[in-house]
């Protein structure tokens, strides 16, 4: 704890980065989960492009973030995991597991679809993403656009990724009755 109100005077008030990075690093080796020491060491390493060490700490962070944070927060956070895995630490696997568990929290938010699919892309886990769009098809209680959306894409995916004809058309047809046009 005192390494951390250290860190937070030397940020602060006095402004010497360097020192307060020295802090952070200390209160996290006395204690490698504390989420506040891993807050303190994300800038500083974002800053210093060490990657791998920001993904860590960033992951510390979410893990320790109360379950009532902001759902803003908490998607910014997870958001940028996905992205970091991605495109800095060229991990698709990891990057499409954020990605799932954005969806999770915010299915609905066009940004944390496009990341979804971009990270599904990148690993080849289309299977993966059909079978995520079908559950929530499934199984949430969802307006006409969004059940439509979803069936276009799995239709898309499966028509288009996994040579899954008769999905594709499964779900066209669906799409149909509703919408005949």
């Amino acid at each position: 704890q005192l390494s951390l109100r250290a860190a937070a005077l030397y940020t602060d008030p006095i402004g010497d980065l360097g020192r307060a990075a020295r802090c952070y690093e200390r209160a996290h080796a006395a204690d490698p989960t504390n989420p506040d020491a891993a807050a303190g060491l994300v800038p500083v390493y974002q800053r210093d492009h060490k990657w791998s060490d920001y993904a860590r700490m960033l992951e510390i962070v979410v893990a320790g973030s109360p379950s009532d944070e902001d759902l803003d927060v908490r998607l910014g956070r997870i958001s940028s995991l996905r992205a970091v895995y991605l495109n800095r630490l060229r991990d698709p696997e990891a990057s499409l597991g954020w990605a799932m568990r954005a969806y999770l929290l915010a299915p609905s938010d066009a940004q944390v679809v496009a990341g979804l699919e971009e990270s599904a892309e990148a690993a080849g886990a289309y299977a993966d993403l059909v079978a995520l769009f079908r559950d929530r098809l499934e199984h949430a209680s969802l307006d006409q656009t969004e059940r439509l959306d979803l069936q276009r894409r799995i239709a898309a995916i499966a028509g288009e990724r996994l040579g899954e004809s008769e999905e594709s058309i499964r779900q066209l047809e669906a799409i149909l009755e509703v919408k005949p046009d």
